[in-house]
């Protein structure tokens, strides 16, 4: 005698969403396809283009920088963002000035906002000068002997020796550091330094 068994569609496979996406694509090539990339695309890439660009802009200058000095490509990018307005403020497009480093006897100067800033030549030449005058501060030479990339430690280091005035600079720091997972950065030139 036969039996009935009531479980085929426990060993029957179901279709994957590619295979029914590929369906569908077939059956209505245009419109399923325009809906599909732009769902993509909007999940994929939440930040507004001048966020992208900014990143696309100054990412290997802060990854060169690391590798030149030690000084975390996370904090660099992260105080680039926040001091120049992602790349948009008058000291930044004018003065190529991305870290609002202030000091009047620069041999170039730029006035804004009431205060004097240094000015440079090009992007470059302020990245390099940030880390430069970061080197120079005995907190940051402790911190770079010791090796600690811990990014928290060094925000919480640059309000130590007052490199801005805002009492929430480090926080608003390691806010952006999180948000955009800048860290990863750091750890990338880190694997590189290891793999030698």
């Amino acid at each position: 005698m036969r039996t009935l068994n009531l479980n085929w569609m426990s060993h029957q496979r179901w279709p994957t969403f590619s295979m029914l996406m590929m369906a569908l694509l077939f059956l209505f090539p245009q419109p399923v396809a325009r809906s599909y990339r732009l769902q993509r695309t909007r999940r994929r890439d939440p930040n507004p283009p001048h966020v992208n660009d900014f990143f696309v802009a100054h990412t290997r200058r802060a990854l060169a920088e690391m590798e030149r000095t030690g000084i975390p490509a996370s904090l660099t990018l992260a105080q680039a963002i926040l001091e120049s307005g992602w790349g948009r403020s008058d000291l930044a497009i004018e003065a190529h000035n991305f870290f609002g480093i202030k000091q009047r006897d620069w041999p170039c100067g730029y006035w804004y906002k009431n205060s004097h800033y240094r000015c440079y030549d090009d992007v470059n030449a302020s990245f390099r000068d940030h880390s430069d005058f970061l080197l120079q501060k005995v907190a940051i030479q402790k911190l770079l002997r010791g090796k600690r990339q811990d990014y928290k430690t060094w925000t919480g280091t640059l309000v130590k020796i007052g490199y801005a005035e805002d009492p929430g600079y480090a926080v608003k720091l390691n806010n952006l550091i999180a948000k955009y997972r800048l860290d990863r950065l750091d750890l990338v030139v880190l694997a590189n330094r290891s793999g030698r």
